[in-house]
C-alpha cells in the first residue's frame, strides 16, 4: 500500500491512526486484521484493542498468528533480501531444519520475537 518494505507506526501519530483503521475496518465487519513491518509493541497494544483475530508478518508475537513467506524461510531470493533470512539462517540452520524450528517456535509463541521491527 505504501511502497517498499518500511516499518509502519514508528511515531505516536502514526500508531494512533493504525489503531483507528483498525478499530474502524472491525466496526466494517473485516473478521481479521493483518500487521505487516509494525513495530511489536504497537501490534500488540492495537490487537489488545480488537476483538477480532490479528496475524503478524514482522510484526511480534503480540498478535494471534504469524506469517512467513516460503521465499522468506527457504532463502530463496532474486533481488530483495529481507532482514529476515539473515536471523533464520543463523539461528535456525539450513532449509529443512528452518520449518521444523519456525512451526515449533510459532507454537510456542517465540517466533518472530529477534526479528521484529521494534522501531
Amino acid at each position: 500500500m505504501f511502497g517498499g518494505f518500511k516499518i509502519q507506526g514508528r511515531t505516536a501519530d502514526a500508531a494512533m491512526k493504525i489503531l483507528e483503521d483498525a478499530l474502524a475496518i472491525e466496526d466494517a465487519g473485516c473478521f481479521m486484521l493483518e500487521f505487516e513491518a509494525v513495530p511489536a509493541k504497537i501490534a500488540k497494544l492495537i490487537s489488545e484493542q480488537l476483538t477480532i483475530p490479528t496475524i503478524g508478518i514482522g510484526a511480534g508475537v503480540g498478535c494471534d498468528g504469524q506469517i512467513l513467506l516460503c521465499y522468506d524461510l527457504l532463502g530463496v531470493f532474486t533481488d530483495f533480501k529481507p532482514k529476515i533470512h539473515q536471523a533464520l539462517r543463523k539461528t535456525h540452520g539450513g532449509r529443512g531444519r528452518r520449518i521444523g524450528q519456525y512451526i515449533k517456535e510459532v507454537k510456542e509463541g517465540s517466533f518472530p520475537t529477534t526479528i521484529t521491527p521494534t522501531s
